[in-house]
């Protein structure tokens, strides 16, 4: 929008140019054929329904019981790896929470990089 003041002002030498999208030409006429379907085409077509369970055969049988807690050796392999992990968490939250107690008193936040001087 244009105020009275801008309206008065000289002109500048601008050239308003005519876009080819509107001008009003006819536009070009292609030798083609129209055809009406019969019936209508659906867009999207109804999905294939899987067969009822007892029409596709015997189903797989998954062990209730993993097999590899099945074996000895086996469970006391992951119950060794479940206590290692478990002291590492524990070992870790321990040493860098006593950085934090030191470094940040109750009620005052901050950034990790802080419990290392950095």
């Amino acid at each position: 929008m244009s105020t009275p003041e801008q309206d008065n002002r000289e002109d500048r030498g601008g050239e308003v140019l005519p876009f080819p999208d509107r001008q009003h030409t006819e536009p070009a006429v292609l030798d083609a054929e129209l055809v009406e379907p019969d019936q209508p085409v659906p867009v999207d077509p109804r999905p294939v329904e899987p067969a009822p369970a007892w029409r596709r055969g015997e189903p797989t049988r998954h062990p209730i019981v993993a097999p590899w807690l099945r074996a000895r050796e086996s469970r006391r392999a992951a119950g060794r790896w479940a206590l290692q992990f478990v002291w590492h968490q524990l070992a870790y939250h321990r040493s860098t929470s006593s950085c934090w107690a030191r470094t940040h008193p109750p009620g005052r936040c901050a950034s990790p990089a802080a419990c290392s001087g950095g």
